[in-house]
């Protein structure tokens, strides 16, 4: 049963975004509900959903009341699953359904899917290790060129991200949070929007956005 749990939970995001064929519309629907829990946790991807795609129709930027009200939602849900092993699940959730979510073309998603992670990141584990680490030489001035917010498959070995990052002109200035979040400095010199293309087709990467 809880497998089968797992396995509706990942859909979620999904069901909102309306990419199921008809037979796991179905599933998800029977399993919403048997189970008041994933009931709970797609009213808050609805949420969210609803609140970008409000945005979006008015062609302006995320406002900082909306993320107030998505970190209270987020505070909300976590306090009611203090003591539940699959609250970081609904965090990682979250985190996927973001990147799902926000792929117009209209604005500038990469701004909110990329605070956003912060701040689930922040919530889930206390905030990033304010030490530099050093997997990088120090070659890119922590002043100059692009921020980017970076998270690597847990089991990368050190060596193939210090490789990957020098290969691309990048450093480590802060991190890793509790959720493996990164602040990548890149050489201003250098095409950082390519870079970020380029990270993305690496399997190492689970996710990168620019920071702001």
């Amino acid at each position: 049963m809880t497998s089968e749990i797992k396995k509706i939970r990942e859909r979620l995001p999904l069901y909102v975004n309306g990419r199921l064929t008809e037979s796991e519309i179905a599933e998800v629907e029977v399993a919403l509900k048997l189970h008041p829990e994933l009931a709970t946790e797609l009213s808050e991807f609805n949420k969210i959903g609803m609140a970008y795609q409000s945005l979006e129709s008015e062609g302006r930027a995320p406002s900082n009341t909306i993320y107030a009200q998505i970190l209270s939602n987020i505070r909300s849900n976590e306090a009611k699953h203090a003591d539940i092993s699959c609250g970081r699940d609904w965090i990682r959730q979250l985190i996927y359904f973001i990147q799902k979510m926000f792929a117009s073309p209209k604005i500038a998603w990469g701004i909110a899917a990329a605070q956003l992670v912060v701040i689930i990141s922040l919530l889930a584990g206390g905030g990033f290790d304010r030490r530099y680490v050093t997997l990088t030489a120090p070659s890119v001035p922590h002043d100059q060129g692009m921020s980017i917010h970076i998270v690597f498959v847990a089991s990368t070995p050190e060596g193939t991200i210090r490789e990957l990052l020098t290969r691309h002109g990048a450093a480590i200035i802060a991190g890793p949070s509790a959720d493996r979040v990164y602040i990548l400095r890149v050489d201003e010199k250098r095409n950082g929007e390519g870079i970020i293309k380029e990270l993305r087709k690496n399997p190492a990467v689970v996710f990168v956005e620019k920071a702001y």
